[in-house]
């Protein structure tokens, strides 16, 4: 099911949806926002379509595919076929949505068509044709225009600005590191927006306990509705360092590089009588090997 789906408030005085008639432009907005996936893409079944968009109605399929055949006909969609399933494509799908995070489609996409994905999938991150979060309905990021305040005494260039802290932004996205990347990502795909002390908190975590581990705990911490949250991990992290587990679903024994040191065994303490002097002396064992002294 789609979640957080986004229309252009300017589709209202679009043209083309102003002379579509009510139960039309109902549909057009419900392939958006209850239908697609994060490509954009569905099945083309008006009966999965109709159940989704209208589960208190008795609307006919033959009233939905009228609808889908109007669309494609205006080449707002894509109606296809691939690897054996009948499928949709919205054409201005990543106009209408500036995602943060898109996960690859299940369905094939249609030819000449390039799917955008940055997800986190079983902790590993994955990029792909990735675009800067877009606002503007020409689908590109858009900069603020080079401001010149003379009277100010002030050369301030917004553009170069901006582009500097969007490489920042990025560095702290990714880490100084490509071990801290897929962490990162997946910690912002959890909803907690990181700043530099809290990036640099995690990297100290996963210094600490590992990569692995720190992985798998959020994986728990996420699972447990606890979100991303660094105490809870830090938490979970040190209770399986302790008992020599991974957590969650990953349960099972830590990685060897992982596992914590033995502990020493504790020192044997006595006291002999050396027999022909009657002298008592202190002994102490550990580890097998053994000191003396007198007391």
């Amino acid at each position: 099911m789609a979640e957080g789906r986004r229309i252009d408030s300017n589709i209202f005085a679009d043209e083309w949806y102003g002379q579509l008639d009510f139960f039309d432009q109902q549909v057009w907005i419900g392939l958006f926002a209850r239908c697609a996936d994060d490509q954009g893409r569905l099945l083309d079944n008006p009966a999965l379509i109709r159940a989704a968009l209208f589960p208190y109605k008795d609307i006919p399929c033959s009233d939905i595919e009228r609808v889908l055949a109007g669309f494609a006909t205006d080449a707002k969609i894509v109606r296809y076929a691939k690897e054996g399933k009948r499928l949709v494509q919205l054409r201005n799908w990543w106009e209408h949505q500036p995602l943060q995070w898109a996960r690859p489609s299940k369905w094939a996409a249609p030819d000449n068509w390039t799917d955008r994905v940055r997800a986190t999938i079983k902790g590993v991150y994955q990029e792909s044709n990735w675009k800067p979060q877009v606002d503007s309905p020409g689908g590109e990021a858009t900069l603020p225009p080079t401001v010149d305040a003379p009277n100010l005494n002030l050369n301030l260039n917004l553009t170069e600005t901006t582009t500097a802290l969007a490489r920042e932004n990025e560095n702290r996205i990714t880490g100084a590191s490509e071990n801290t990347g897929p962490l990162f990502a997946a910690i912002e795909h959890a909803g907690v927006l990181l700043n530099p002390r809290l990036a640099e908190q995690w990297g100290e975590l996963a210094d600490t306990f590992g990569m692995a581990l720190v992985m798998a705990a959020l994986d728990e911490a996420v699972a447990s509705k606890a979100g991303a949250s660094l105490p809870y991990v830090k938490k979970v992290c040190e209770n399986c360092k302790r008992e020599g587990r991974m957590p969650g679903k990953r349960n099972g024994p830590l990685p060897a590089a992982e596992k914590p040191p033995p502990k020493a065994s504790e020192p044997i303490v006595g006291w002999e009588t050396d027999v022909f002097t009657g002298k008592r002396e202190r002994v102490v064992i550990s580890n097998g090997t053994s000191s003396s002294g007198s007391p």
